[in-house]
C-alpha cells in the first residue's frame, strides 16, 4: 500500500485527514460521507486522448474506435458498472467514482448507466478512453433505486455488456461509491474469492439485511410464480447482499429480466412509492429463483465508522 493520505468527508462538506494507513477495503461508500484519496499517477495530460467528441451535450465515439480492443481496457479481468440518473447530482457522482477509478490505476471497462427521461440532457465529457456510457429511458421519475433493474438489464441485453464473455467478472457498484484499491489489486483482502468466482457463485458485500423478506414479500414471489424458497439460515448465509456485486456476465445476462420482473411486482406492491430497500430483495429473489448463490465477504467496502467489528473493513486500517 503506497504511503499516501486518505480523506473522508462528510454531507457538510468538511474534510478531515484521518491517517496515513489506509484501510485495504477496496470500496468506501459515499452515502452519506465521501471519501478520497491522492497517490503518485499519470498526470491527466497523459491519459490517452479520448477517442470521442460531445455533439450537442451527446458523447458520440469515434466509430472505427472500439474500447474493448484497447489494450488498456481490454487487459483488465474486472469491469465496473454502475447506474445513475441524468442530474447534476448524478454527474458529481459518476466523476468522483471515475477518477477514483483512474486513481487507483485499475484497468478493464467502466461503465456509467444512466436512465434518464430527457434527450436533451448534457452530460459531463467524458474523459478515459475505457469509460462509456449506456442511456435509457428514465422508469421511475424521480431519484429512485427502482431504475436499478432495468438499468442492469438494458446494459446486458442491448448494450455493450454483450461484448463481455460469459466468464467475465462484472462488479456492480453504487454512484456513491468510490475505489479505495484496484479491485483487481493482489493483495486484496479477498483477492483469492474475487478471482475464483464462477458461473452461480458470485461475492458480494455483506450488509445486515436479514432474512425476513421471504416471509414479508412472499406474496410478490408468489404472484411471479418462480420457485423461491430456502430455509432462513441458508438465506442469512447468501442474501444479506448489496454493492460491490461481484458477478460473472454470463449470470447478470440471466439475472437481468427476472430482476426486472420482482421489481415490477414489488413496485405494483408499493406504488407510487418504491422502498429503498425493494430493489436488493428484487434483486436476492431473481438470484435464488435462478439458484445463483452469493459468497458474503465483510471486506469489501467501508462505510459507518459505527459499524461492528467485523461488519466492515476497517480493521484493515490498521488503527488501535
Amino acid at each position: 500500500v503506497a504511503n499516501t493520505a486518505m480523506f473522508f468527508m462528510n454531507s457538510g462538506g468538511h474534510h478531515e485527514a484521518l491517517d496515513t494507513r489506509r484501510s485495504q477495503a477496496a470500496v468506501r461508500s459515499l452515502h452519506p460521507r465521501k471519501a478520497a484519496r491522492t497517490r503518485d499517477v499519470a498526470p491527466h495530460s497523459e491519459v490517452h486522448n479520448v477517442p470521442g467528441y460531445l455533439e450537442h451535450g451527446k458523447w458520440v465515439r469515434n466509430k472505427d474506435y472500439d474500447r474493448f480492443k484497447n489494450p488498456q481496457c481490454k487487459a483488465g479481468k474486472i469491469h465496473i458498472i454502475f447506474s445513475t440518473v441524468c442530474t447534476t447530482y448524478g454527474d458529481w457522482q459518476a466523476e468522483g467514482l471515475v477518477y477514483s477509478y483512474y486513481v487507483t490505476q485499475m484497468q478493464g471497462t467502466i461503465t456509467r448507466i444512466s436512465s434518464c427521461s430527457n434527450p436533451n440532457y448534457t452530460y459531463p465529457e467524458i474523459w478515459h478512453p475505457c469509460y462509456s456510457m449506456h442511456v435509457l429511458p428514465d422508469r421511475s421519475g424521480k431519484v429512485s433505486t427502482f431504475n436499478k433493474a432495468f438499468a442492469i438489464n438494458d446494459f446486458f441485453s442491448k448494450g455493450e455488456g454483450l461484448k463481455f464473455g460469459d466468464d467475465q467478472i462484472v462488479v456492480l457498484l453504487d454512484a456513491d461509491m468510490v475505489l479505495q484499491r484496484a479491485l483487481d489489486a493482489p493483495d486484496l483482502p479477498d483477492a483469492e474469492r474475487i478471482r475464483n468466482i464462477k458461473a452461480g457463485r458470485p461475492l458480494a458485500m455483506q450488509y445486515l439485511l436479514g432474512a425476513h423478506w421471504l416471509q414479508k414479500e412472499r406474496a410478490v414471489i408468489d404472484k411471479v410464480g418462480y420457485p423461491c424458497e430456502m430455509a432462513e439460515g441458508e438465506a442469512l448465509k447468501h442474501f444479506q447482499i448489496g454493492p460491490p456485486h461481484f458477478m460473472v456476465a454470463s449470470d447478470w445476462r440471466r439475472a437481468g429480466p427476472r430482476w426486472e420482473t420482482y421489481a415490477l411486482a414489488m413496485y405494483d406492491k408499493y406504488k407510487p412509492d418504491f422502498p429503498w430497500d425493494a430493489d436488493m430483495f428484487s434483486f436476492n429473489m431473481a438470484l435464488l429463483s435462478l439458484d445463483i448463490l452469493h459468497d458474503q465477504s465483510t471486506n469489501l467496502m467501508i462505510s459507518d465508522p459505527f459499524a461492528g467489528t467485523g461488519t466492515e473493513g476497517w480493521g484493515f486500517l490498521g488503527l488501535d
